[in-house]
């Protein structure tokens, strides 16, 4: 019997606690609308626009030790499923600007592009 397969929300909770242990900071990138409450009332707003990538990590000493990329940014998907074009086309501009940037389905040999593929 094949095991379930884990949760996008599993997986991200592992990416991100992956990353804070590495010393980044992570800031989750909400896209498309949101809502924010301003004097007492609910306002419509637009956060990052939409395909964007859903976290964005920082190192704190990343000017310290030279990492020439500075930020990092990911889009985590649920296993098998892949991002879409609107998402593909912001992590290609993303990496055309300098940045790193990619995308994974799962976190160690799951899905069909995990984060940390062949370590255990």
């Amino acid at each position: 019997m094949k095991p379930k397969p884990r949760s996008e929300r599993e997986i991200t909770r592992d990416i991100v606690d992956y990353m804070q242990y590495a010393g980044y900071t992570a800031i989750r990138c909400v896209a498309g609308p949101v809502r924010s409450m301003r004097d007492g009332q609910e306002i419509p707003e637009q956060s990052n626009p939409p395909g964007f990538p859903d976290w964005c990590f920082v190192h704190s000493r990343w000017r310290d030790i030279n990492l020439r990329r500075g930020p990092v940014f990911i889009e985590i998907k649920a296993p098998g499923k892949e991002p879409t074009t609107l998402q593909l086309a912001w992590l290609e501009q993303l990496r055309k600007d300098g940045f790193g940037a990619d995308w994974y389905d799962g976190f160690r040999d799951e899905g069909k592009k995990p984060f940390m593929e062949g370590r255990s």
